[in-house]
């Protein structure tokens, strides 16, 4: 879904598919050759690395991501040497379509040392930047609690007689997966309890043994109802008004590289860039808030 979205344009990142798409992998050759728990993690997490490292040309970057994001500063050999390894390699192997020469365009302006005034200006403008760029992150978590979700959040006190729905429950790998149960029973006593039967396949009529849930239980294991269908609403409304101003301000679409190109060359003035900034982190948290899938790294930038 995020490949389809974001070659339709859509004003976010594109390396959350494939970081996804090779954790995936990881973790499905660490269950092919069995390996440990331990071992399975590291998979995973290179294979985010990896993916991360293949669609920007990037691997450096990637390895670090596996290291410090992803294992929490993991420095042992047995995380760094797979974790270079698959981002070097990953890079490899896009190098025929993704370009290596560097992700923007940036012009030389001195073939000598930096002075000591662009050196005093980095210094000041760094922790701008960075503050910057965690109030955008700040701004997209907050839009993101108000996403659709794929199933609507059931709240235990307006359970009833007869409801159905889906609590995350640990099949017999170890997997956590979705179960359907059946409420058969509701109890208002103090401590809150709710009685539920099992459904033992989606299509057998017949159900299990009765479960006793707290209100704490219940919360744990997140229980969904019925389809949120409001993405269909909310995610082509927020694609239709970024449509009608591409057509205006095309730099809008994609993941904000002709963006930051735009300001590197100096093409626009300060009032009309600050605009299209402004206008790039509204599309952005829009994309994300109805829905859509998308990474935040370049539209940061």
């Amino acid at each position: 879904v995020q490949d389809i979205v974001v070659a339709l344009g859509g004003s976010f990142g594109r390396e959350a598919a494939p970081r996804e798409i090779a954790a995936m992998w990881g973790g499905w050759v660490g269950d092919a050759f069995r390996v440990s728990p331990e071992q399975r993690k590291i998979l995973v997490a290179c294979g985010a690395g990896a993916g991360l490292a293949a669609v920007y040309s990037v691997p450096i970057s990637g390895a670090l991501y596996t290291i410090e994001h992803v294992l929490n500063w993991d420095v042992s050999l047995a995380a760094v040497v797979p974790a270079i390894v698959t981002s070097v390699v990953a890079t490899l192997v896009t190098s025929t379509t993704v370009e290596t020469h560097g992700l923007y365009s940036m012009p030389r302006f001195s073939y000598g040392w930096p002075t000591w005034d662009v050196c005093l200006w980095a210094l000041l403008v760094g922790p701008v930047a960075g503050l910057g760029a965690a109030c955008f992150r700040r701004f997209i978590k907050f839009v993101e609690g108000y996403k659709p979700l794929g199933r609507v959040q059931v709240d235990f006190q307006s359970v009833k007689e007869g409801d159905e729905v889906w609590l995350s429950r640990n099949d017999k790998d170890g997997f956590i997966c979705r179960v359907k149960f059946r409420i058969v029973r509701v109890e208002n006593s103090a401590d809150g309890i709710a009685r539920v039967k099992v459904r033992t396949t989606a299509a057998d009529e017949e159900y299990g043994e009765e479960e006793d849930m707290t209100e704490e239980d219940w919360d744990e294991e997140h229980a969904e109802g019925q389809r949120d269908w409001t993405i269909f609403v909310f995610m082509p409304l927020a694609f239709l008004v970024l449509a009608l101003l591409s057509r205006t301000y095309p730099s809008l679409l994609g993941n904000g590289r002709a963006l930051a190109e735009i300001a590197m060359q100096r093409q626009r003035s300060t009032p009309f860039l600050g605009m299209l900034l402004l206008l790039k982190a509204l599309m952005t948290a829009a994309a994300i808030g109805s829905g859509a899938a998308g990474g935040t790294l370049t539209p940061s930038v």
